[in-house]
């Protein structure tokens, strides 16, 4: 079941195996926001990015003729990559890494964290 507790500790992990995520964000597919870290400036830059690229991840799936939208998307900028992934049905993240850092390894240890865990984060119905 989704609780705060269990997004703490699916973030808390997270930021263990990948220290590299900054600012991170999750919220549900829907738009509401269930985690946000304070620990940055760039906070209202990754969470409008966030909502830009999960709005334009919608779209083209929508365009491609399936269902929701799978996988990481990236935005490449001079000092940070942005990319939001989809989580689970009911989950979408967005975060920062510093561009240095954000080569391809990097973000598959995020991809490889989400396909391990994103069972933690399911909405009960």
């Amino acid at each position: 079941m989704l609780t705060q507790q269990t997004i703490q500790h699916f973030v808390s992990n997270l930021q263990h195996q990948a220290p590299f995520v900054e600012n991170l964000q999750m919220m549900t597919t829907d738009g509401l926001s269930l985690h946000v870290d304070h620990h940055h400036d760039h906070e209202d830059t990754v969470s409008a990015l966030t909502a830009m690229l999960y709005s334009a991840a919608q779209n083209l799936t929508k365009y491609l003729g399936a269902e929701m939208p799978q996988g990481m998307i990236i935005c490449s900028g001079k000092e940070h990559t942005y990319a939001i992934a989809r989580v689970n049905d009911d989950c979408v993240m967005g975060f920062q890494v510093p561009v240095q850092l954000s080569t391809p390894q990097a973000l598959q240890i995020v991809c490889d964290f989400i396909d391990a865990n994103e069972h933690q984060l399911r909405v009960t119905h």
